[in-house]
């Protein structure tokens, strides 16, 4: 989640609501909530299936969530695991690289 700004009292912090992430701030104006374990992913998973998002952040959710579900069984260190993460799953999540350059021989070879 990025451009989001806390209220001054500390209301709408997702730290303080899911009790999970930090805070990382990118200039004056943009700061980014950022959570970096699955076990915290959990957390975050759990509250979005209980309120499900409306519109196409659904659909979005889903994909993500489906991701999230490879790399928990470690399917995202297989090259058909990583190209489903990189491919439909979640092309938002890795977008493809520009035409032309920007990806190392490694990457190059899943392809």
């Amino acid at each position: 989640m990025s451009n989001w700004a806390p209220a001054p009292e500390g209301g709408g912090d997702p730290r303080n609501y899911f009790g999970v992430g930090i805070i990382i701030k990118h200039g004056e104006t943009t700061l980014q909530y950022l959570v970096r374990s699955i076990k915290d992913l959990d957390v975050i998973i759990s509250h979005f299936d209980a309120y499900p998002l409306i519109s196409q952040k659904w659909s979005d959710y889903k994909l993500f969530k489906e991701a999230v579900a490879l790399i928990k069984n470690k399917e995202h260190i297989t090259k058909e695991g990583f190209k489903k993460i990189r491919g439909p799953v979640g092309p938002w999540i890795n977008p493809p690289p520009p035409p032309g350059g920007g990806v190392d021989s490694f990457f190059k070879s899943f392809y």
